[in-house]
């Protein structure tokens, strides 16, 4: 958990805190629901073993097939039942099926129980008849609120952490597995009304289950290709230009590296190796012309060769995969002084992740030959690091390459040992 922004840290603490308070509120939410033990056990198994089988939908996002059962313990038993059978499960479910770190399990369990306590509240508050069928519109209800404040809780905690809207990211996030939550929940409603009648009736739905979540895994398949895909498509534009080609490649290695050195969270490790890898990509639509200069620049071309930024951010953005990472690679050219382009953010309003991807494309173009210059000697990448350290990127960003390069992690591009380019400087 150290290895979190003091805002998230607080934040899961504050939600982990959110679940006691809301287990020890049942005594005053609408008292009704079954206490059946057999009931209880019955939905309690068919989501641990739901949350068991996890699909990984993203890097930070896992979708089970266990709402169906948490949600139709919402429906009929009661309240501190289903919140323990959706904290409990996802506890097991993330301890054994992804190894997740206690806070984690903690936060994630905490954030399943209060999403069925809002839910219980919301179905045994306002329900106007006793059998399940007579107040379809509150079931509804507590089902979108269920959905909503589980994936809010989660939601928030991304955004702290990554410094983003997540009103505004909602829908991009989620517009995918929404529909597959929906028909979830759906299943969940009708297992409810069978086991109010007869509790061995749930294990008739575990076939459909087990088809949502082959549904689930394949349309994950489907994504992880288009990733690929567009990873191709990467390396394809480096390749356009013989004096960059791998450029991209080597880059997402040495901000992987510099990530992992400053300790950050496997989801931003994997999201800065994604963005470094696509940082590029938007020049796809920059002219040979340009690109392929043998010399410097005039301000024309200069303004054709910032587009990329924009370009590679309206590319990405439309690609839920892509959409965290489409926000590095746009600003994968600003610098903490404000003088970059093309929102010239400053100061912490610049990501660290941007800046680590920064400097490693950085100091990749430094030790690479390009067809108007050899790569720069040893000396002076370290002296041009330096001089942007604190003005061009963020000062731990540039200290974790320093270090990585004098460990020997992170080597020029160029192939040359320090030593064989102080050579051939003089």
């Amino acid at each position: 958990m150290g290895k979190l922004r003091l805002p998230v840290r607080l934040y899961v603490l504050a939600v982990i805190a959110g679940a006691v308070v809301a287990f020890a509120a049942t005594p005053f939410m609408p008292a009704s629901g079954s206490l059946d033990p057999l009931l209880i056990a019955s939905f309690f198994s068919v989501a641990t073993v739901a949350n068991l089988r996890v699909v990984h939908v993203s890097a930070k996002t896992k979708i089970t097939v266990g709402g169906s059962a948490v949600f139709a313990a919402v429906l009929v038993t009661a309240p501190v039942a289903a919140m323990a059978i959706g904290a409990l499960s996802t506890f097991i479910g993330l301890r054994f099926a992804t190894k997740q770190p206690l806070y984690n399990r903690l936060f994630n369990a905490s954030g399943t129980a209060i999403a069925a306590a809002v839910a219980a509240w919301l179905h045994r508050g306002f329900s106007r008849g006793p059998g399940l069928l007579d107040d379809p519109v509150i079931i509804a209800v507590s089902a979108a609120t269920y959905y909503l404040v589980k994936t809010g809780i989660t939601d928030i905690v991304v955004a702290l952490q990554t410094r983003r809207d997540p009103v505004r990211m909602w829908w991009p996030e989620h517009r995918r597995d929404v529909f597959h939550h929906g028909a979830l929940y759906l299943l969940g409603i009708l297992a409810a009304i069978s086991a109010e009648r007869q509790t061995w009736s749930l294990a008739l739905f575990l076939v459909p289950m087990a088809l949502i979540l082959l549904a689930l895994r394949e349309a994950t398949r489907l994504r992880q290709h288009t990733k690929d895909a567009i990873i191709e498509l990467a390396d394809l534009i480096d390749q356009r230009d013989p004096y960059t080609y791998g450029h991209s490649q080597r880059v997402a290695e040495h901000a992987t590296r510099v990530a992992r050195h400053l300790r950050m969270p496997t989801e931003r490790i994997e999201l800065i190796t994604e963005a470094a890898r696509m940082h590029d990509v938007g020049k796809v639509t920059t002219p040979d012309h340009v690109l392929k200069k043998p010399g410097p620049l005039n301000a024309y071309e200069w303004d054709e060769m910032h587009k990329h930024c924009d370009a590679g951010h309206h590319f990405l953005q439309r690609i839920p995969d892509f959409v965290d990472g489409a926000d590095l690679v746009l600003s994968h050219h600003e610098r903490v002084d404000g003088s970059g382009y093309p929102r010239g953010l400053r100061g912490v309003d610049l990501p660290l992740e941007a800046s680590i991807i920064a400097v490693c494309d950085a100091f990749d173009a430094m030790t690479s030959d390009r067809v108007y210059r050899s790569a720069l000697p040893h000396h002076r990448v370290i002296a041009e690091l330096q001089t942007g350290r604190g003005t061009q990127w963020h000062e731990n960003a540039v200290d974790a390459l320093l270090e990585l390069m004098e460990q020997g992690a992170i080597v020029p591009a160029s192939g040359r040992a320090p030593e064989q380019q102080v050579a051939a400087a003089g």
